[in-house]
């Protein structure tokens, strides 16, 4: 399989580590505009402020339901992550086992804030 390589800086890059950076660059730490004069953490806190009050406090923090879960299926890329499963591995699997799986999964990252290690 030939490797796409990703255009960045007027150079071409192609290990995946240099293509997560440049990634991460354009769309992470990209600030709003040139010129704007707002550092990234001032940007990123003005953000922080604004998505919290545009939602009900009920709501932004609500456990995750069985049925958030459920609603996911078949609605993912089938670009595999890190972990190389795939989204059509997930979806022809046992749904309510997986389900639950996801849930208990999703449940913890959301109510810790940590994601698992890779």
């Amino acid at each position: 399989m030939a490797i796409q390589p990703v255009a960045a800086g007027g150079k071409h890059v192609f290990k995946d580590e240099d293509i997560l950076a440049e990634t991460e660059n354009v769309h992470v730490k990209k600030v709003a505009s040139k010129g704007s004069g707002v550092l990234e953490d001032e940007l990123v806190q003005v953000w922080t402020e604004e998505g919290k009050s545009d939602c009900e406090l009920d709501n932004c923090n609500a456990d995750i339901t069985y049925t958030e879960v459920r609603t996911t299926f078949d609605s993912g890329s089938n670009t595999p992550g890190l972990d190389v499963v795939s989204t059509t591995m997930i979806d022809k699997a046992d749904r309510v086992l997986v389900t639950e799986c996801l849930l208990r999964l999703w449940s913890k990252v959301w109510s810790t804030s940590n994601l698992p290690n890779t």
